[in-house]
């Protein structure tokens, strides 16, 4: 898998009930190119949509509209055969502008986002791959991840689809990587119903705010 975020520079809705694919193709061919499947990391914020820039601002002014726009992006993806492996539901929901997305959640309003998105895409595509929340904290053990564990409880109710669950780690620790697979995998089973889902860790690396500037450890 590749993963890219998809924002405004794609361009991809400019104008009510106008689409424009060419940009976001491009980038789609490229991933299929290498023999890697997308993961499409859905951030965009389209300005006839979101009129005013604020982070805060989670809620398009027309969900109808808005799952049009996705149902056309699903649509255009699978008839032009750019497959797409996943469809993941924002990135970094607990951060905001400074996780490099323009949206800031809450678990309900997270959720209910999360309806809408998941919605437009699985009618027109039933066995497309949806989950999220892509956090930038996840599921430690011995903390709570709000945003997390109301997106399991709610979807493990039956209120949602959810494939795959997706988090975020800078650690210079492999172990605490380990430890938040085994966390994550715990909080799903409490669900029969979330057997089949997928953990994805789509953003790792070592500590960028304390690195370990030993030349023995950098190509580790």
């Amino acid at each position: 898998t590749i993963r890219f975020f998809v924002m405004d520079e794609f361009t991809l809705y400019p104008r009510h009930n106008e689409y424009q694919w060419a940009t976001l193709d491009k980038v789609l061919a490229a991933i299929h190119a290498t023999g890697a499947k997308p993961i499409m990391c859905l951030c965009i914020k389209p300005k006839v949509l979101f009129p005013k820039v604020d982070q805060k601002i989670v809620f398009p002014n027309s969900w109808e509209e808005w799952e049009t726009m996705l149902e056309h992006l699903v649509r255009h993806c699978n008839e032009s055969h750019l497959e797409v492996g996943f469809w993941e539901v924002n990135n970094e929901v607990d951060l905001g502008e400074a996780g490099g997305s323009p949206y800031l959640f809450n678990p309900q309003n997270y959720l209910t986002y999360y309806t809408h998105t998941a919605r437009a895409i699985r009618r027109v595509d039933s066995s497309a791959k949806v989950g999220g929340p892509a956090l930038a904290f996840g599921p430690h053990p011995g903390k709570e991840s709000p945003i997390l564990d109301a997106l399991i409880d709610y979807c493990g109710k039956g209120n949602a689809p959810l494939d795959f669950i997706s988090w975020h780690l800078y650690n210079n620790n492999p172990k605490l990587f380990r430890e938040e697979v085994r966390e994550a995998r715990a909080r799903l089973a409490k669900y029969d119903t979330l057997k089949h889902v997928e953990t994805i860790l789509d953003e790792w690396n070592m500590s960028l705010g304390d690195p370990v500037v030993n030349p023995y450890y950098q190509p580790a």
